[in-house]
């Protein structure tokens, strides 16, 4: 997965690791966070990470079209504002 390689401390690592756990146990993508209205793990880990980390999350079940509430964007919209042109339109309504 590119956005492993792409990581250079451990500190980086760390959100696509507990992703991978916690989805691998069961938990759900979409599930936001409960404080400040943040995104979901989907839209963040979208946004900061790219495209590996969005295809395996919509394979895991991410909802493509769930808006945060903090800051109303969809996974798209936070693959635009991370500089994730492609993606961003992959993961566009047609």
């Amino acid at each position: 997965m590119e956005t492993a390689d792409a990581a250079d401390s451990p500190a980086e690592r760390l959100p696509v690791a507990s992703a991978c756990v916690l989805l691998q146990a069961g938990a759900d993508p979409n599930v936001g966070f409960l404080w400040k209205g943040l995104p979901s793990p989907f839209t963040a880990l979208t946004g900061a990470f790219g495209g590996d980390m969005c295809r395996w999350l919509l394979e895991h079940g991410a909802d493509r079209s769930a808006i945060d509430t903090r800051f109303h964007a969809t996974a798209a919209g936070w693959a635009a504002h991370a500089g994730h042109a492609e993606l961003s339109e992959e993961l566009s309504p047609t």
